[in-house]
């Protein structure tokens, strides 16, 4: 029974580190072909949220997925993501007013925490994508294992589950080997 556990364990870490890999491979050959771009995946983009201007609906450290979409599907209290003017970072808002100005629309942001809209308005060209959900703390552990130490326990956690496979492996295999013998 243990080593059926095992087993479906190894598997689904073996597939949900395969599926890291790829996304990741995927995303570093994206920023390196187009340094100006902002890698997506298929259109989804994923974010580390580090303020609160959008608590209570999205905390700090919650990654956020966004997805690319055409401007026509960009409406008030949509949240959006975009690229501040002057610092060059991503900001995740809500969208409170769609302006349309000589045909091109521009959006007003603000943050659900904030007491003011954002001071400029947000053209399409800026948006990387629209909010569709959050998970919890995750941005947090990935900005953990970044680090020197957070790499060392998750390197640690892999060599103790795999050596627990293994030994899990021998004793059913011993097992095995006493059952035939005993015939």
């Amino acid at each position: 029974m243990l080593i059926k556990i095992f087993k479906i364990l190894k598997w689904v870490i073996i597939t949900i580190a395969l599926l890291i890999i790829v996304i990741n491979i995927t995303l570093i050959t994206e920023s390196e072909v187009n340094r100006d771009k902002i890698p997506d995946f298929f259109g989804f983009t994923p974010f580390i949220i580090v303020s609160g201007s959008m608590e209570p609906k999205i905390q700090t450290n919650n990654i956020i997925i966004t997805k690319k979409v055409d401007e026509n599907e960009i409406k008030e209290g949509d949240i959006i993501s975009y690229k501040d003017k002057e610092n060059n970072i991503i900001i995740t808002h809500r969208v409170v007013g769609v302006i349309n100005m000589n045909g091109q629309n521009f959006y007003e942001t603000k943050g659900d925490n904030n007491k003011a809209n954002d001071k400029e308005l947000v053209e399409i060209s800026r948006i990387q994508g629209k909010y569709l959900f959050s998970i919890p703390f995750l941005g947090e552990l990935i900005t953990y294992v970044k680090t020197p130490r957070g790499m060392g326990l998750v390197l640690t956690f892999i060599i103790s589950l795999y050596i627990l496979y293994d030994i899990a492996a021998r004793e059913h295999m011993k097992k095995k080997y006493k059952a035939r013998i005993s015939q």
